[in-house]
């Protein structure tokens, strides 16, 4: 694959004519900038939720709402299904911040791990969906070196849905799916560099699950 240096002007294709091309340049570096300038917004916009959520009478329908699932959830998951351990916390009581720890389900690669997931709900929950973000440093395909999951559900308006499919990050195959793969590193370790990578991708993990219970 031939490489395109920043600043290179577009190459008119075969099908294109004058009046009728696109042109301009590569402008990595801009791009770079705006996509950080862009998460930097999201994160202060998900810490903004979490301010907002202090005064539950601001939005006392959705507050009431969450601290409904909340303590369903939290019935739910106390009961350890299928052998799953977690605990449920609402951060300072505020019922817009939940905080997740789930501890590494017994002969998995993340047994003995424990990761500590932090979710922030929005004021317009369900219609925005919450922001979700792994704390514990993870090695995951499906997961951003920083600790931002990728995942779907089907009801969004479930909380306990949005539970699962974080947990399902733990304990279900990773997918390799282009559109899924957050962290490159990973995938091309896991499914591209063969025997040597798997057993790399396994030491990596483990000294993660080592290390996890470091982490608050």
């Amino acid at each position: 694959m031939k490489l395109v240096k920043n600043g290179t002007s577009f190459e008119i294709m075969p099908f294109e004519s004058h009046g009728n091309e696109m042109s301009g340049k590569y402008d990595y570096k801009s791009l770079e900038t705006r996509l950080r300038t862009i998460k930097t917004h999201l994160a202060n916009e998900a810490e903004s939720w979490a301010v907002t959520g202090r005064n539950p009478a601001k939005s006392p329908a959705i507050a009431a709402n969450l601290q409904l699932q909340f303590d369903q959830c939290t019935n739910y998951f106390g009961a350890s299904p299928n052998g799953v351990t977690i605990t449920l916390e609402m951060e300072k009581d505020n019922p817009f911040v939940w905080t997740l720890v789930y501890f590494g389900k017994p002969m998995t690669k993340w047994d003995e791990g424990v990761f500590t997931v932090r979710m922030i709900f929005p004021d317009t929950f369900p219609v925005e969906q919450p922001r979700v973000r792994i704390l514990t440093p993870v090695f995951h395909a499906n997961v951003t070196s920083d600790g931002v999951p990728y995942y779907r559900v089907a009801k969004p308006e479930s909380v306990e849905a949005h539970i699962k499919a974080v947990l399902d990050i733990f304990e279900t195959e990773m997918k390799s799916d282009p559109s899924c793969v957050l962290n490159r590193k990973c995938a091309a370790m896991y499914w591209r560099e063969g025997e040597t990578g798997r057993k790399e991708y396994s030491k990596m993990v483990r000294r993660i699950v080592n290390r996890s219970v470091e982490y608050d």
